[in-house]
């Protein structure tokens, strides 16, 4: 019979191990680090349990992977450019283990690091990571309440409440360099800091950044074709989950659930995971019963969903997108929450679909965009965001937008709307439109920031969205 720490690392290591592939399979292929966990856990078929740790590995090391870097440059002697990719993954898993998870223990994080290094590079690179995994845990202190983080520069934030201490400083001094320390105790690039305060300022900038530093909680929008808030809370609440409604949204809020893939409430369609700020975006200019709809860049469905939700399912929604995937899964969410006024068809398609049933009194553009209102959510787009890719995603947003723009009715509303919080994709693309495109007026827009508060339920992702009027 096994001993119970062989039994710990036998269960941990197989989560472990598909975190550091998946990490090295975001490196090579990209884009996002939930396509190849999705990937690998297909494959390999873990228990539910493994798969969960593998998920909050793989996205814990992307989120933090400037902070994880750094911790590790303190302690390693060499230049980590020079180590293999794969070693880089191994050691991040274990040190975002060693840092900010509580349930697995020093020694299995280690021994799993150590038998992974040598599996990958053979025993002189398993000392190595040995060696830098027991140094950072000597400099580790406990976590302590953020009230009692009265030295940032000796504290990691782990999570809402809690920073985990070091016995020397570990960052550099804020009120010397602002854009480096948030760089590196919140894992943003400096560029990207810079860009926020100077239009946001340093407060709001600090919020923004902590948002990207923590794990959001899972928010859902009841399905009203079939549910509300206070029917979805007890659905979720008698699976065992932990559950919350906003009073001034209706959105619901998990803390510490399993993967929406294994609640009830989510498959059986009574709700759809969607954060506040994009349930507003629809909510800004809600659709009559009866009406038709335009949704241009619609895949998965979600806004498409909640579309057929305020038409009651009385109208008809045009849901295109570029691919077969995309339309499909259109169709695999419509179906899943009841959505029967919907037609999914791929983007070729929409001129002669448009042609047979529009013009239309609602087009929606939800493009797609640089993430940088949801990077908790999509921890790899940080890393991608400059100057040359947003000017890149301004051109493509503005042909989308008048693309949406030609199949509205006079009288008829047209929303744009984005997951980033940056100008040259929000004002300036609607600006622009505004300026070259006669006819419409704007109605009203609205920039969210990221915001975590006080309370789960004071959560926001960020986002822009614009109301425009054809006249």
């Amino acid at each position: 019979m096994a001993s119970s720490r062989s039994k710990s690392s036998l269960t941990s290591a197989t989560s472990r191990d598909i975190a550091v592939e998946a990490l090295r399979g975001l490196r090579q292929a990209g884009p996002f680090i939930q396509h190849q966990l999705d990937r690998l856990i297909n494959q390999r078929k873990p228990a539910r349990a493994e798969a969960a740790l593998a998920t909050e590995l793989a996205l814990g090391v992307v989120r933090h992977r400037l902070t994880l870097e750094h911790l590790i440059c303190l302690v390693f002697r060499g230049k980590l450019r020079n180590l293999d990719h794969g070693l880089i993954s191994v050691m991040g898993v274990a040190v975002y283990q060693l840092i900010w998870l509580d349930r697995i223990p020093s020694f299995a994080a280690v021994d799993s690091a150590v038998a992974q290094a040598k599996e990958l590079a053979g025993p002189k690179a398993g000392g190595l990571v040995n060696a830098v995994l027991r140094e950072l845990l000597r400099r580790r202190h406990d976590d302590i309440p953020v009230s009692g983080a009265d030295r940032p520069t000796r504290c990691v934030r782990i999570d809402r409440r809690r920073w985990r201490e070091f016995a020397t400083d570990v960052f550099p001094e804020p009120s010397r360099d602002v854009p480096a320390y948030l760089s590196v105790s919140t894992s943003h690039p400096v560029g990207l800091i810079r860009e926020w305060l100077g239009r946001f300022g340093r407060d709001k900038t600090e919020e923004i950044c902590l948002s990207g530093s923590l794990r959001p909680p899972l928010v859902l929008r009841p399905n009203h074709i079939r549910s509300d808030s206070r029917d979805l809370v007890s659905r979720l609440r008698a699976e065992g989950v932990s559950a919350e409604a906003d009073p001034t949204t209706g959105a619901v809020f998990v803390s510490d659930s399993p993967p929406v893939r294994h609640l009830s409430a989510v498959m059986q369609g009574f709700c759809q995971p969607q954060d506040a700020t994009a349930q507003a975006v629809v909510a800004s200019a809600p659709p009559k019963p009866g009406s038709k709809v335009l949704d241009l860049c619609a895949g998965p469905g979600t806004k498409t969903t909640q579309l057929a939700e305020y038409l009651g399912n009385e109208g008809l929604i045009l849901a295109c997108d570029r691919t077969p995937e995309k339309t499909t899964m259109i169709k695999e969410n419509c179906h899943r929450m009841g959505a029967t006024c919907v037609k999914a068809v791929q983007s070729d398609e929409l001129p002669a679909m448009a042609g047979e049933v529009g013009p239309f009194e609602l087009a929606l553009a939800d493009v797609p965009c640089s993430n940088s209102g949801v990077l908790a959510r999509r921890p790899e787009a940080r890393y991608r965001i400059d100057k040359r890719h947003l000017q890149s995603l301004s051109r493509i947003q503005s042909d989308l937008l008048a693309a949406a723009a030609t199949h509205v009715r006079r009288g008829g509303k047209l929303i744009y709307s984005t997951c980033s919080i940056e100008q040259e994709e929000n004002e300036d693309v609607v600006q622009r439109f505004l300026s070259t495109t006669p006819g419409w007026r704007l109605l009203r827009s609205n920039l969210t920031l990221p915001t975590v508060g006080q309370h789960v339920t004071d959560w926001r992702d960020g986002g822009f969205h614009a109301v425009m009027l054809r006249e």
